[in-house]
């Protein structure tokens, strides 16, 4: 069991890793990032509970069927779901810090967030389908949610630092509901089972996700700079 939790966190925290490196100008304190990861956690649970809510109402995941309906499901149901669990805890605790003082810290605050919300996740999926399902997901899953996250955490930066009102509302809802369409449409390209257009479209909505993100860092870092 242990090798297997192990196998199941490694990934969250590497990508952490990843993302606190990268923090050059103005190191978040690690005290603020574990708590990122702990409300990640707590994210989690809500979600669940809202999830088994909805699903009560339309009996299993598994009776949706047909391509839109997959879609919508995973966009509301999951996506949203999910993705507004996140962002809540984003801008409720993390927006209105004195310590947020960058664009570059809506990333960090959202990846970390994400990826305590991945890694409690995964714990939950390698335990009950193995070692196999942890590789797996560690290349899929886990970088997914991270994406989600710091994308909706860079507009989250560029909503803290502008002065227009009108501006930052849009931006908030922009860098949410871009979380969402991605989440939704990762989730919904594995239902649609396509076989080999599954892993295609899958994986190339990680590139395009991951892209988005290098090039939201170096904006970031810009801006700094500027």
């Amino acid at each position: 069991m242990l090798k297997l939790i192990v196998v199941a966190l490694a990934p969250a925290i590497i990508i952490m890793m990843f993302f606190y490196i990268k923090d050059e100008y103005d190191k978040e304190p690690l005290k603020l990032l574990l708590k990122a990861v702990m409300y990640g956690f707590i994210a989690t649970g809500i979600a669940c509970v809202l999830e088994c809510a909805i699903n009560s109402f339309i009996k299993t995941e598994e009776d949706v069927r047909g391509f839109m309906p997959i879609l919508l499901y995973y966009l509301f149901a999951v996506g949203l779901v999910e993705e507004g669990a996140k962002f809540w805890f984003l801008v409720r605790k993390f927006y209105p810090h004195r310590e947020f003082n960058e664009v570059y810290d809506g990333i960090i605050y959202g990846a970390f967030i994400s990826l305590g919300f991945a890694a409690l996740e995964n714990v939950i999926y390698v335990l009950s389908y193995g070692m196999k399902t942890g590789i797996l997901r560690a290349f899929t899953a886990v970088p997914g949610h991270a994406i989600d996250g710091s994308i909706a955490g860079y507009y989250v930066g560029l909503a803290k630092f502008t002065s227009s009102g009108l501006r930052r509302k849009t931006l908030l809802l922009t860098g949410f509901s871009y979380s969402v369409l991605l989440h939704g449409f990762y989730d919904a390209s594995i239902a649609w089972n396509y076989g080999f257009l599954t892993a295609m479209l899958m994986y190339g909505i990680l590139i395009f996700g991951g892209k988005t993100v290098l090039n939201q860092m170096k904006k970031s870092k810009r801006q700094i700079q500027g």
